[in-house]
């Protein structure tokens, strides 16, 4: 979520811990409680949502962060072997792809350290498995190169499903806040602010609650706080 919807979702959360104080107040009241009842369904949406976007990104990244790391880590152990191979075999293209330092792999453009572990892979592919085994680069260890190597190719390639699922969920959760958003302004707030003679408590923690407080910027510790309610 972006900051405006994390600034909304808290919102909520404030306008929920005053519904649970002002719980028996509410129900003794049918049509406010009706209100309330489809603000929480809304809101239990919106909480699901939210949690599977998470869910989505955290495992997205976790992958990602895996196969990178699985890559350089066998990157730099074949590539110290494969050095000292291509400098006996006078291989000079195999070992300019296998002297890069981790602390160069480490800052590479994904792009670019797909290209160069695809080149490594090649080079070393083309060479005779026993003469290799002699220097103790294993095949079972270029062939788990290979597969980290297509992992990493085909995260780069985004397949078309997943930008799909990532858009639906966004446009998900927008559609949650739409919902939240106007059941606020066209339900909850006009029938708590006519409780306002009789549960005044209530009716000011409600639109205290109803606060959205946003950020102004990086370099400012002043809240903005602009109230998520329509001009009558």
């Amino acid at each position: 979520m972006n900051k405006k919807q994390i600034s909304f979702y808290q919102m909520c959360l404030a306008v929920q811990l005053v519904y649970e104080k002002y719980k028996t107040q509410i129900e003794a009241m049918p049509i406010l409680k009706r209100e309330f009842e489809k603000y929480l369904s809304l809101m239990a949406t919106f909480e699901g949502l939210k949690q599977e976007q998470e869910s989505y990104t955290r495992k997205a990244y976790d992958d990602r962060d895996r196969i990178i790391e699985a890559l350089i880590s066998l990157t730099i152990k074949l590539g110290n072997l494969a050095y000292v191979y291509a400098s006996d075999k006078n291989l000079a293209d195999l070992r300019e792809k296998s002297e890069v330092p981790k602390s160069k792999l480490n800052i590479m453009a994904l792009v670019t350290l797909d290209d160069h572990c695809r080149g490594f892979y090649n080079l070393l592919a083309a060479q005779d498995a026993t003469a290799l085994n002699e220097y103790q680069i294993a095949q079972t260890d270029v062939v788990a190169y290979k597969e980290y190597s297509d992992q990493l190719k085909a995260l780069l390639a985004q397949p078309r499903a997943k930008v799909i699922e990532r858009t639906q969920a966004t446009s998900n959760i927008a559609e949650a806040i739409s919902q939240l958003r106007t059941q606020f302004t066209k339900k909850l707030d006009k029938l708590v602010e006519a409780q306002q003679s009789e549960q005044a408590a209530f009716c000011n923690e409600y639109f205290a609650a109803r606060t959205v407080i946003e950020s102004r910027g990086k370099n400012t510790d002043t809240p903005d706080t602009t109230p998520d309610t329509p001009n009558n």
